[in-house]
């Protein structure tokens, strides 16, 4: 890819120390497993989750010898209400606690693009929700917000999409090139820490799109 050059990669600054997080899709290569790691170096212990057990038991192997007891990996079909019920009783009963859930969700909600209309309207669907359970939590001290990526690059989206259209989206960036997974993960840090107390509500888009 052309454009500007991606930054270094910043480094972890014990921003969620002592904190626990549920973090859904993150058995993968894309912003779920990139917050996961995200979570992971700056203090927090986190429960990856995803449906498919075996790619899960391989995510959680592997961050877990660099961050030794600050991973678990229950397998969890966000669509089974039983199995997301089971996975919170399972962070409640490993750490005492839960403070940080991390869903996936994009830039859609507010932008067209032809042949997604049933997921951009999904994608506008969790926009409002964000805002009426930022409401709802309010009085409870539980923040709510979403954040909206444009587009991220990482290996499966180079699978499912070709060349041109990869190209087309890139061409859209102000930058010239995609974000890196990480790139994202740092606004969710953000987000999750005490840095965004007074944060809630709001649709963070992590976009370099033209206007």
């Amino acid at each position: 890819m052309t454009g500007v050059e991606s930054p270094a990669y910043v480094p972890g600054h014990g921003l969620l120390r002592g904190r626990t997080a549920v973090v859904t899709a993150a058995a993968g290569t894309g912003i779920g497993a990139a917050t996961a790691r995200r979570f992971l170096e700056e203090g927090a212990r986190v429960l990856i989750s995803d449906a498919h057990p075996r790619r899960l038991e391989k995510h959680e192997r592997e961050p877990g010898r660099e961050f030794p007891g600050a991973v678990t990996a229950p397998p969890c079909d966000v669509t089974d209400d039983a199995q997301v019920r089971a996975l919170f009783e399972t962070a409640a009963a490993a750490h005492g606690r839960l403070d940080v859930v991390v869903n996936n969700a994009s830039v859609l909600g507010w932008r067209a693009q032809a042949g997604q209309a049933h997921y951009a309207a999904a994608k506008a669907g969790v926009m409002a929700l964000t805002r009426c359970a930022a409401v709802e939590a309010a009085a409870v001290g539980v923040r709510v917000d979403a954040v909206a990526p444009s587009l991220a690059l990482h290996p499966h989206l180079e699978k499912v999409t070709t060349p041109g259209l990869l190209a087309e989206l890139t061409g859209r960036e102000a930058f010239g090139r995609p974000a890196r997974p990480w790139e994202v993960a740092n606004v969710i840090v953000f987000l999750a820490s005490g840095y965004s107390s007074y944060l809630t509500g709001e649709v963070v888009a992590v976009s370099g799109q033209h206007a």
